[in-house]
């Protein structure tokens, strides 16, 4: 009968969100931050982002609070999916050190390719605070102008100098 059909057809609607939660939750389980997102966010992530990761910035300041987008590479040898630095809402832009690269054969492993992201990110970050409070050197005072890093840098460097 068509109610027994139904009665079926829900049972394996079941199992498939059952075994789709499974997989989400692994998925989160390697990378943290995809906790911030809901199962409908991660599902599109975990299944345009291996095409192309300009598919997951709508989603990036919720993974990475205060990420607006990405900044990618547009030389002539770049696919344009290399991603060279990571720009905030505010239009400040911290570029890597080194570019992310992505595979764009379908085969991008969306957890590695945001661990090395935020990876590179911290790393940016990190040498930029270095290199700003070699520079400031301890000669700052409140009358003297911004290190001409980002504000999170400025602010972390003017805090140390006066502390």
């Amino acid at each position: 009968t068509v109610l027994d059909k139904l009665e079926a057809l829900e049972e394996q609607f079941s199992k498939c969100e059952r075994a789709l939660a499974k997989w989400l939750q692994v998925k989160r389980q390697r990378f943290p931050r995809f906790y911030f997102l809901s199962d409908a966010e991660l599902a599109v992530i975990m299944s345009t982002g291996p095409v192309s990761p300009k598919m997951v910035t709508r989603y990036l300041h919720r993974i990475i609070k205060g990420a607006y987008s990405l900044i990618y590479a547009t030389r002539m040898t770049a696919s344009g999916n290399e991603v060279l630095g990571i720009m905030s809402s505010d239009d400040e832009a911290v570029m890597f050190d080194e570019e992310v690269g992505f595979q764009t054969n379908g085969l991008a492993d969306m957890c590695i390719w945001f661990s090395d992201l935020v990876q590179k990110m911290q790393q940016a970050m990190e040498s930029a605070l270095f290199n700003a409070t070699r520079r400031a050197d301890g000669s700052l005072n409140p009358q003297d102008e911004v290190i001409k890093e980002s504000v999170q840098i400025d602010a972390v460097v003017m805090h140390v100098m006066w502390t």
